[in-house]
C-alpha cells in the first residue's frame, strides 16, 4: 500500500500491523484492541497511544516517542528499540524484552 498517513484514526479495534508498511503518521491513535506490531515500521511518534490489549512489539521500529502508553495486556518486546523511555507506563501483563535497547529494567518499575 502507499497509505503514509492515518493521523485521523483513534481507535484499531483488533490487530494492527505496521510491519514494513510506509505509514507514517498515527499521531491520534489512542487504542489497539490486540496485537500491535511496529517492527520494521516507519511510524516514529505515537504520542496519543495508551492502550494495547495483547502483545506488542517493537522490535527494530522507528518509534522514539510512547509518552501517554499505560498498559500492555501481554508480551512486550522492545528488542534494538529506539525508545528511551515509558513515562506513563503502569502495566504489561506479560513477559518483557528489552535485549539491545536503550530501555533499561528502571524504565519498567509500575
Amino acid at each position: 500500500s502507499q497509505v503514509t498517513d492515518l493521523r485521523n484514526l483513534k481507535t484499531i479495534g483488533d490487530d494492527a500491523c505496521f510491519s514494513n508498511s510506509q505509514v507514517t503518521n498515527l499521531r491520534n491513535l489512542e487504542t489497539i484492541g490486540r496485537r500491535a506490531n511496529f517492527n520494521w515500521s516507519r511510524v516514529v511518534d505515537l504520542p496519543k497511544l495508551k492502550t494495547i490489549g495483547w502483545c506488542a512489539d517493537f522490535s527494530n521500529s522507528q518509534v522514539t516517542n510512547l509518552p501517554s502508553l499505560e498498559t500492555i495486556d501481554g508480551d512486550a518486546y522492545f528488542t534494538n528499540s529506539r525508545l528511551e523511555n515509558l513515562p506513563s507506563l503502569k502495566s504489561i501483563k506479560g513477559i518483557v524484552y528489552i535485549d539491545n535497547s536503550l530501555l533499561t529494567a528502571e524504565d519498567f518499575k509500575c
